[in-house]
């Protein structure tokens, strides 16, 4: 059963130019951003969750680039990271074999080999199975919709294009 991760797919399939034809967009640049980008993607989604009524904690992570949602038991952060424990595990083999710290171009090759295959798993059994992992680390239903200071847990954010609902 993979991790509960959230996140979004970015397809950009043309632009149109000021002269108001359509062309394929060079994603270059967008690559080059890729680091500011995320930066902006994690800002914005924690401003949503903190809109909800979720307390969150930033600096966390690798370098504290990161946040999570305060109250999460943090044995279930960590069971739920997972991947980043394996892309760890397997950066260190890296370094081991070749004496040095991957570079970006490697390291992007790690974290696509680290995946794995994605298998056919129905909604109902993946969220079964995520509380009940979650109810083995100490969150429970009631436990996470206690974590929402004075919003009803099933409220839905959407402005400005975006939605984000919670349970």
């Amino acid at each position: 059963m993979p991790d509960p991760q959230l996140h979004s797919h970015v397809v950009v399939l043309g632009a149109e130019r000021r002269d108001g034809r359509y062309v394929a967009v060079d994603s270059r640049e967008l690559f080059r951003a890729a680091r500011a980008n995320g930066a902006w993607y994690r800002a914005e989604l924690a401003e949503g969750l903190q809109e909800l009524g979720l307390e969150i904690r930033g600096g966390t992570g690798r370098d504290g680039r990161y946040f999570e949602v305060a109250g999460v038991p943090e044995q279930l952060s960590e069971r739920w990271s997972m991947r980043g424990v394996e892309i760890e595990r397997t950066a260190r083999a890296f370094r081991t074999r070749y004496g040095r710290d991957p570079r970006a171009g490697e390291l992007g090759s790690i974290t696509v080999g680290t995946r794995g295959t994605k298998g056919q798993a129905t909604a109902v059994d993946v969220e079964r199975a995520w509380r009940a992992v979650g109810e083995e680390h100490g969150l429970s239903r009631e436990q996470a919709q206690s974590l929402y200071s004075g919003r009803p847990p099933r409220a839905v954010l959407a402005s400005g294009g975006r939605a984000i609902a919670a349970r």
